[in-house]
């Protein structure tokens, strides 16, 4: 079941991005917020692309999540606006992807949490700041900062610790002092 609905998401989004394509290229003009509204299909198309990103993040398939952002954003960017709810969302999937990834290098983790930075004030400016979805780009934004402190604090130079080995160091520490207090 899982396996019809990825694909689903997958022949959605790819539509997404060829119909948006294929109109700007035929207007020869990128449409603005002012000038254009995103007809229904295009705004239900960009839902689809998010959601889809959601349901890679939550599968921790962060690769296929990054790629399909990446393609993703841009189009939704142009076709429903900056500021749109969904643009947003998409966004901040692609900071998750970006640090929640046990292979995120600490440049993956920066992007993340400036990308958070930016998608916070635009979510304050948008909907307030006791706005739910303004309240969780705050929390992920703290979470992204924690991770960037412990990847500079456990190993400087690469980055290259992930949370599991942090874990194992920290148990082996307090063993280590165990052992020697007796």
């Amino acid at each position: 079941m899982p396996i019809a609905s990825t694909t689903t998401g997958a022949a959605a989004t790819s539509r997404f991005v060829r119909r948006s394509t294929a109109a700007a290229t035929r207007n020869n003009t990128t449409p603005t917020k002012n000038t254009r509204r995103p007809s229904r299909s295009r705004s239900r198309s960009a839902l689809e692309a998010h959601n889809y990103g959601t349901l890679l993040n939550r599968l921790e398939r962060f690769e296929e999540a990054k790629s399909l952002l990446r393609k993703t954003i841009p189009v939704a960017q142009r076709v429903l606006g900056k500021s749109h709810s969904n643009t947003l969302g998409m966004r901040l999937n692609y900071a998750m992807a970006l640090y929640e990834d046990d292979g995120a290098t600490r440049e993956d983790i920066r992007e993340a949490v400036t990308t958070l930075e930016e998608i916070e004030r635009t979510a304050r400016r948008v909907f307030g700041g006791a706005h739910p979805f303004t309240a969780s780009i705050g929390l992920d934004l703290q979470n992204a900062q924690a991770t960037l402190r412990a990847r500079k604090s456990w190993c400087p130079s690469s980055g290259a610790f992930f949370a599991k080995e942090i874990a194992i160091i920290a148990i082996i520490a307090c063993l280590w002092r165990y052992l020697i207090e007796e």
